[in-house]
């Protein structure tokens, strides 16, 4: 309760100043009835602005137990879930970069990969052929097929997740998300006919680049989201750095 009441005080510092006011109000009145009316209508400017101050306070107590802290224990609980979700799609985010750094062998580079750097990764990699295995025929995805069924896929499936909880979440937040499934990359997954024919995949073209370079930046900024706003809860932090910068 106390932890709630601090953190109450904090928040709304606006309604403190109104409390404070009013329980300056009532004890004024209570100096003032053990002296005699000097001024007319003074006995009845206290009852009304007594009054006042009395249903003041207890609407101060009353928002405090039946809305804030109510409030507060269910943004508790959904904290850990949304962080749990932005973390792992932060870390699926940085395993694909740090899976084409490997794979294509381009020295010092970091998290986020931007176009340039993702077009000299691909001069190194197979131009059609991704290093992403399919579950079933145990072949090797080509780039679109990889962007489709598994990049897009994974960050799809813990975004929609986040959107379950959409009441408890802030708007920049929501504008971030919307980016990314309103990106190249998602939209070209969504709309896009993956061809058939080799020789019309080449991820050497600058789609691929482009579509990544932008899908990375903007799961940055879900990283610079969650150290904004979960910075004291660091259950997930280490694994998401450890992934994303090598920290």
């Amino acid at each position: 309760m106390f932890k709630y009441l601090k953190l109450y005080i904090k928040k709304e510092k606006g309604l403190l100043v109104g409390l404070i006011l009013s329980l300056t109000i009532l004890l004024t009145w209570l100096i003032l009835m053990k002296w005699e009316e000097k001024v007319w209508f003074g006995y009845e400017f206290g009852i009304i602005s007594s009054s006042l101050a009395i249903g003041y306070v207890v609407s101060y107590i009353f928002n405090f137990i039946v809305v804030f802290i109510p409030r507060q224990k269910t943004k508790e609980n959904t904290s850990e879930y949304l962080q749990r979700r932005l973390s792992f799609l932060c870390i699926e985010a940085a395993r694909t970069a740090n899976g084409l750094i490997i794979n294509s062998k381009v020295k010092n580079l970091t998290f986020p990969l931007n176009e340039d750097e993702l077009i000299r990764i691909f001069e190194n990699l197979d131009p059609v052929v991704s290093h992403c295995s399919t579950n079933l025929m145990k072949r090797k995805y080509n780039w679109f097929e990889y962007l489709k069924y598994v990049v897009v896929k994974q960050a799809e499936d813990y975004i929609n997740e986040v959107f379950t909880i959409l009441p408890h979440l802030d708007i920049e937040l929501v504008k971030i998300l919307n980016s990314i499934k309103d990106s190249e990359l998602f939209n070209a997954a969504h709309r896009e006919i993956i061809p058939q024919k080799q020789d019309l995949i080449n991820a050497r073209d600058g789609r691929i680049p482009r579509r990544l370079g932008e899908y990375f930046k903007l799961i940055s900024q879900i990283d610079k989201y969650l150290d904004l706003n979960f910075s004291y809860e660091n259950k997930y932090q280490k694994e998401r750095k450890k992934e994303m910068y090598g920290a």
